[in-house]
């Protein structure tokens, strides 16, 4: 209907499609509605297409080789382009690989969406992910030389690319959660620079690139949640640390309760972006003799700590990756148990929300 009333004033009709960035780099596969759609938009006076892609051609390079033969040609045999296709890329591999493509395909066409967008993430049920990665890892088996295993390995990117979004995803990640996301990372990562795999720009900053996981304390005994109300002062002209803020017994009046449930944005600094400075006393435990640690499960972006006035620890890496990551500081020996200690943490937030926005944790892991 949209494109006949366009006809009413012009026979050449550019169509524009607008790039949505999130879960870029996951499997792309509607290979014959995209034939219909070309088809019925050509019949419909649409003469160009210009277009900011979703899809990533390593993960995605059937889809635009099929999209690019399609503009060239819109009477192009869909079956017969992703048989040629498989083979030529594949090789002996190329009869799973053709599985692997049917199966993305359906995926797509009983998807609970009624139209599969690029941000959804539903169509990738658990059955789809684990027979494609059983798909995979036979075509991988046949692949005759390490040009086709890396083209399998692409696709096997584009997989676990998919599981790390739909965890990330989880709002609330136990554990186990949180660990194997990390495992996943790490994965991902390494098979990414055995095959010289190029990371598209949305996942580069889904991934713990430049951000070491703070694996002992995550996999470590929680043995206390300290409390959600804390103090807080902004500190825009960064002169906290100068003024020594981190010192016990300089709490005073220009400091107020915060939640480290959120971020200060919501709790009456909007649009404050800098430095901000919480501080908290309480009573820590003592443990049974291994590694302690402070775990914040979440500080967007950087932070330092400070117990009694001594430093013992910051986050470092690129914000853009660290605002929703876990980050640990390892304090033991570093206070009195069951003492009151003076905790303070300063943060740093260059853009969009800021602060500590999820709980805290003491946590015991063994030495």
């Amino acid at each position: 209907r949209r494109l006949r009333d366009w006809q009413r004033w012009t026979r050449n009709i550019t169509l524009y499609g607008y790039l949505q960035y999130p879960h870029w780099g996951v499997p792309q596969a509607f290979y014959h509605s995209e034939g219909d759609f070309l088809r019925t938009v050509h019949r419909r006076g649409v003469r160009n297409i210009t277009d900011e892609w979703d899809a990533h051609f390593n993960t995605s390079a059937l889809f635009l080789s099929l999209r690019a033969r399609l503009l060239w040609d819109l009477n192009t045999d869909v079956d017969a382009f992703v048989q040629d296709f498989c083979e030529r890329m594949y090789g002996p591999a190329a009869e799973p690989m053709l599985e692997y493509s049917a199966l993305m395909e359906q995926a797509v066409a009983e998807s609970p969406q009624d139209h599969v967008s690029f941000r959804g993430l539903e169509r990738f049920t658990p059955e789809v992910l684990a027979n494609a990665e059983r798909l995979l890892r036979r075509a991988y088996r046949l692949a005759p030389d390490d040009l086709t295993r890396a083209r399998v390995a692409d696709q096997q990117f584009a997989v676990d690319i998919t599981r790390l979004y739909q965890l990330q995803a989880v709002e609330d990640k136990s554990t186990e959660q949180q660990v194997a996301l990390i495992e996943l990372n790490a994965r991902i990562l390494e098979e990414a620079t055995r095959h010289d795999i190029a990371i598209p720009m949305d996942a580069r900053y889904a991934l713990y690139v430049g951000y070491t996981p703070p694996l002992e304390a995550l996999a470590g005994k929680r043995l206390l949640q300290l409390p959600e109300q804390w103090q807080f002062r902004t500190d825009p002209e960064a002169v906290g640390e100068r003024e020594q803020w981190q010192l016990p017994g300089r709490v005073d009046a220009s400091w107020k309760p915060i939640s480290i449930h959120q971020a200060w944005e919501g709790q009456g600094y909007p649009g404050y972006e800098g430095f901000g400075w919480y501080a908290l006393d309480a009573k820590l435990p003592a443990g049974s003799g291994g590694r302690m640690w402070l775990l914040f499960e979440a500080v967007d972006e950087l932070c330092t700590v400070w117990l009694d006035g001594e430093k013992v620890g910051e986050s470092t890496g690129e914000p853009g990756v660290l605002w929703d990551k876990p980050v640990a500081v390892e304090v033991t020996g570093k206070y009195r148990p069951d003492e009151a200690t003076h905790i303070v943490v300063r943060v740093h937030d260059s853009a969009y929300a800021g602060g500590i926005w999820k709980p805290v944790w003491v946590v015991e892991s063994a030495r």
